[in-house]
């Protein structure tokens, strides 16, 4: 199936300004003439174009030796191994052109170039290798950004892998420590119902103790107030001694009297004695209190350790909550980060698949072109066939032209000799002439001298 091209229209240069632009373009060595525009030569040409390819990166070699590979489909090689370089040339010059906007070039402007028709393909290859270097910035400008996004995308991947891992290890220390915080938190209410019973055992004993020390405080006070009553009642005993007096009967009574008053005293310091003996009692009750008080406060200073210890704990809990907290706030800007390298990651996703399918349509249209090129390249074989079979033709014509021109020639150099021949008898006789009208010319010479 055919396809219609676009024809494109590209200036058509001078003869000096072509010359000009292949001698910046392609230097000195590959460079035309002004004579080779005017009067184009095979030889000249075939360098000229084998120059361009290599400026575009072709091998020099491929153009210039036979493939062996093509050259052992003809059953004589030999024959064809100075055509087959420029038939090759030829292909290659045709895509290229074809490329350049001359859809219509054949071997024979490589072979028989005319000067029009050279300068017509000059300016084509001038007009692309302009809109080349026009455009070829921004060719190199999508590859860089192709490489950088590659190389971005690469660059996320890593750094996405990196992010998931360090989120794994995350998730699984927060896992420890929330059994460390899980244990923790059994062991601080197991410690929080121990200094509560503590607390309340510190107060009971508390309570005892102030109780104690009430009750100790009144005993002190009852001894003191038995103590005065002694001391007034020795004062007593000293002014009644002093007042006793000689009668026997006012002594004895009032030794009977006396007698009666210390018995009482006596009887009231037996009983202030047992009270006082039960009051040493409770005192030593109140002493082993005292003892148990201070027993007790050297628990609740133990609790108080331990209740520092405790302090320090919850401090430490305090501190593991709070960095669970930091942890989570920074797990969650970490998220927010994937989350955002996750956008930029399906944007840079979404312009490579862009250029992905960019890239498959230039496959395509380059498939596409190859396929134009393939079936131009079976019409050309084909039309290189049937210029072989006239080639041929031609050549028969041309053998029996030689031929026939042999023959000519042949007849032609008979025909020579023999007017070689008829000339040096003509030359002869002439000379006999001649030399028989100097014999009469001396005669008639003579005959008048005398």
């Amino acid at each position: 199936m055919a396809v219609d091209h676009k024809k494109f229209q590209f200036p058509s240069l001078t003869t000096d300004e072509a010359v000009a632009n292949c001698k910046s373009m392609f230097g000195s060595q590959v460079a035309l003439t002004a004579d080779d525009f005017v009067r184009p030569q095979f030889q000249q040409m075939k360098r000229f174009y084998i120059g361009v390819l290599t400026n575009f990166g072709v091998c020099p070699e491929q153009l210039t030796q036979p493939h062996f590979k093509s050259m052992d489909s003809f059953e004589y090689p030999e024959l064809h191994e100075e055509s087959a370089p420029l038939v090759i040339l030829a292909l290659a010059m045709q895509r290229f052109m074809f490329a350049c906007g001359v859809e219509n070039f054949t071997i024979f402007d490589i072979v028989a170039p005319k000067p029009k028709r050279t300068l017509h393909c000059v300016s084509a290859i001038v007009n692309y290798l302009k809109f080349k270097a026009s455009r070829e910035h921004i060719y190199e400008n999508a590859a860089a950004e192709v490489d950088s996004a590659t190389e971005q995308r690469q660059h996320l991947l890593t750094r996405n892998e990196d992010l998931r891992k360090k989120i794994s290890e995350l998730k699984t220390k927060r896992a420890e420590e929330e059994q460390q915080v899980q244990q923790l938190g059994s062991e601080v209410e197991e410690l929080q119902n121990d200094v509560s019973e503590l607390n309340k055992q510190q107060a009971t004993e508390v309570k005892k103790f102030q109780k104690l020390k009430t009750n100790n405080a009144e005993l002190c006070s009852k001894k003191a107030e038995e103590k005065a009553l002694i001391a007034a009642l020795k004062q007593d005993t000293d002014n009644l001694a002093a007042k006793i007096v000689q009668s026997p009967e006012r002594f004895k009574g009032e030794l009977a009297r006396l007698m009666s008053a210390l018995q009482s005293v006596r009887e009231a310091r037996d009983e202030r004695s047992a009270r006082l003996q039960e009051i040493c009692t409770q005192q030593d009750s109140n002493l082993q209190y005292t003892e148990d008080g201070q027993t007790a406060i050297r628990m609740i200073s133990g609790i108080g350790g331990d209740m520092d210890k405790l302090r320090e704990l919850t401090s430490k809990l305090e501190e593991l909550q709070d960095k669970n907290i930091s942890q989570k706030e920074l797990l969650r800007d970490m998220t927010a980060k994937i989350e955002q390298l996750r956008r930029q990651l399906a944007s840079k996703q979404e312009k490579l698949s862009r250029l992905m399918r960019q890239h498959d349509k230039k496959i395509t249209a380059t498939h596409d072109a190859n396929d134009q090129i393939k079936r131009e390249h079976a019409y050309l074989e084909k039309k290189l066939t049937e210029k072989k079979d006239y080639l041929e033709g031609i050549s028969n014509q041309i053998n029996n032209l030689t031929q026939m021109v042999n023959e000519q020639e042949d007849l032609h150099e008979q025909d020579m000799n023999k007017l070689r021949t008829a000339y040096q008898q003509l030359l002869a006789q002439l000379e006999s002439y001649h030399q028989g009208l100097n014999r009469g010319w001396d005669k008639v010479t003579k005959a008048n001298s005398r």
